[in-house]
């Protein structure tokens, strides 16, 4: 592969292997706030954010391009910062840096950020969001609701910087894990090989709007239902340590969005060696809800309680074209 110095990268696709492709575009005051994001962490999370695209169809990242618009006051040394979130990010996945572009945005218009990520699978292989079947089981990896109230506490005013990215869970108090799980995501690539390779998903999707707004996706193209259990949704630990939170738990694990975990779904036979698969490869994966017919009058996503009794929630997660668009971190 010929990278960054050319007119343009040379990627070779290795035989047998498709060629996946992701691209997300960030605007300051929309996806993030300066006020409380270096440069480093914007980094990171836009490498982050799209990598995770690329694990939910189980594949392996490969290369990134990234198109950066600054004012032009920005001091070289902030970009330098986002330079270093990029490749420090990347590092762990062996994804290179092939290309891409920096300009001056126009006057006002701030920080825009825009990054392609290229990956490899197996062909035939990718993961996608309309396999989903009625009699399938829903399952989602990790815990949920970090990432929402990582942002909830930065919006009111607490601050930490989390340093330099790592990906290996650490001990420390219940606000710092939150902010942390916000500003530094990590992209489950593993768990999304090996969902692929073992041919035990039949749809997937990673969850950056939110657990219901993404199952509605794998509804809307698998033309099918869904019912979740909201007992069963694992909530991250670091939410219920926050009194301050605690009136917004469910609500922020069910919708809050921006958690990158994996959230798929299975036919039966296979939870079993789901489960083993997920001890193997160290991350938790909980069944929360099963896939059923989609039927006139009902909704695509519906959540119950124990009993089966609905429940409603006011925010069913993040629309990018929303009349008022909820601010992301």
């Amino acid at each position: 592969m010929l990278g960054v110095g050319d007119d343009a990268a040379v990627l070779r696709p290795r035989p047998g292997f498709d060629l996946l492709a992701t691209t997300d575009l960030l605007s300051e005051g929309v996806h993030f706030n300066l006020s409380w994001t270096s440069f480093y962490d914007l980094g990171v999370k836009a490498v982050a954010a799209n990598i995770s695209d690329i694990a939910a169809m189980g594949g392996t990242p490969t290369a990134l391009l990234i198109a950066l618009s600054l004012p032009p006051s920005t001091p070289a040394g902030r970009v330098d910062l986002f330079y270093r979130g990029v490749l420090d990010a990347a590092k762990p996945f062996s994804a290179r840096l092939a290309g891409g572009d920096t300009t001056a945005s126009p006057a006002g218009a701030g920080v825009t950020i825009c990054v392609t990520a290229l990956g490899e699978i197996e062909r035939g292989r990718a993961l996608t969001r309309s396999g989903a079947r009625p009699g399938d089981l829903i399952f989602v990896s990790g815990t949920l609701g970090g990432s929402a109230g990582g942002l909830e506490l930065l919006t009111h005013g607490t601050r930490f910087t989390p340093g330099r990215y790592r990906t290996d869970p650490v001990e420390e108090k219940p606000e710092r894990s939150l902010i942390r799980a916000h500003l530094h995501p990590v992209p489950l690539v593993v768990l999304g090989r090996a969902l692929a390779q073992g041919r035990l998903a039949t749809a997937a999707i990673d969850v950056s709007d939110g657990l219901l707004a993404d199952l509605g996706h794998i509804a809307d193209e698998s033309g099918v239902a869904a019912v979740v259990e909201i007992a069963r949704i694992p909530v991250s630990p670091a939410l219920r340590g926050v009194p301050r939170l605690g009136a917004k738990v469910e609500s922020l694990a069910a919708a809050g969005g921006e958690d990158y975990e994996l959230l798929f779904t299975a036919r039966p036979e296979h939870a079993g060696k789901i489960e083993r698969l997920a001890r193997k490869c160290r991350f938790p994966v909980a069944p929360i809800g099963r896939v059923g017919p989609r039927r006139s009058g009902t909704p695509r996503v519906q959540t119950v309680d124990a009993r089966g009794r609905t429940i409603r929630f006011e925010d069913l997660g993040y629309e990018h074209f929303r009349t008022a668009v909820r601010k992301r971190g």
